[in-house]
């Protein structure tokens, strides 16, 4: 049996499959772009959609999986609130539920910090571990309000459009 992916499915059934059809979605997208057949690219773009639906539906948590939240790459430069230092971080992975980074400053697991996550604003978090020199740190989710939930569910979501 293979051993899980970091988003706790099986390599063979988690994100390849996922990634090989992010690859025809934007193969669709880049025809979309040549035709000036209007129906032809209304027809891709619906296609383009469906797969984007198949590869949301193929990345989505497990049951019993460790993670709880779909997450997925995403680089953005940010901020990290630690007591009163500011520190410059980046984002490399995304999910509702929390971010992986990369900040030259070592933080424990249990530290509290605030993270700016744009377009969501400043979100409080707890760095939850590391591994090599990424922290992966949990928003503390009585500190996100619904507007920066919805911002962070976006961030997550164009992945699949």
């Amino acid at each position: 049996m293979s051993e899980a992916d970091e988003t706790g499915h099986p390599p063979e059934t988690g994100h390849l499959p996922s990634a090989r059809l992010a690859g025809v979605q934007e193969a669709l997208r880049n025809l979309i772009a040549r035709t000036s057949d209007l129906d032809v690219a209304a027809a891709l773009a619906a296609a383009a959609r469906e797969i984007g639906e198949v590869r949301l539906l193929l990345d989505l948590p497990r049951p019993g999986g460790r993670r709880a939240h779909m997450r997925v790459p995403e680089t953005i430069g940010t901020a990290l609130m630690v007591d009163d230092r500011e520190l410059d971080a980046a984002i490399v992975d995304i999910s509702v539920g929390g971010v992986g980074l990369v900040t030259d400053e070592q933080l424990a697991a249990g530290t509290v910090l605030r993270i700016a996550v744009p377009p969501a604003g400043w979100i409080e978090a707890e760095v939850v571990g590391a591994s090599g020199d990424r922290l992966h740190v949990r928003f503390r989710s009585d500190d996100a309000d619904t507007d920066q939930q919805r911002a962070l569910l976006d961030l997550v979501m164009r992945h699949y459009e």
